[in-house]
């Protein structure tokens, strides 16, 4: 992300700045959300901690996600072994 190479370079201003931008783009990018909390915590420490309790949030939607995931496939998988079919291969 171009935002770690900005920081990397001393760009506080310019990670900061690109950070917010992507987040304005797509309010759920979990690496901007992070990477801007922990850029700001010192700083300042309300917006911070803002932008880590939404990722906090969007990670435990996407774990949630993800596990309704796993289990629909468990339930699909245990069906057709059931009714005696295959599952498809790609």
């Amino acid at each position: 992300m171009l935002g770690q190479g900005l920081l990397r370079n001393g760009d506080r201003p310019g990670a900061t700045q690109r950070w917010r931008r992507v987040i304005e783009i797509n309010p759920d990018h979990g690496e901007a959300l992070y990477n801007l909390s922990r850029l700001l915590v010192q700083t300042d420490p309300a917006e911070a901690k803002t932008l880590q309790s939404r990722f906090e949030a969007l990670q435990a939607k996407r774990h949630v996600m993800d596990r309704a995931q796993t289990l629909a496939i468990s339930r699909l998988l245990r069906q057709l072994l059931m009714t005696g079919r295959k599952p498809l291969h790609s």
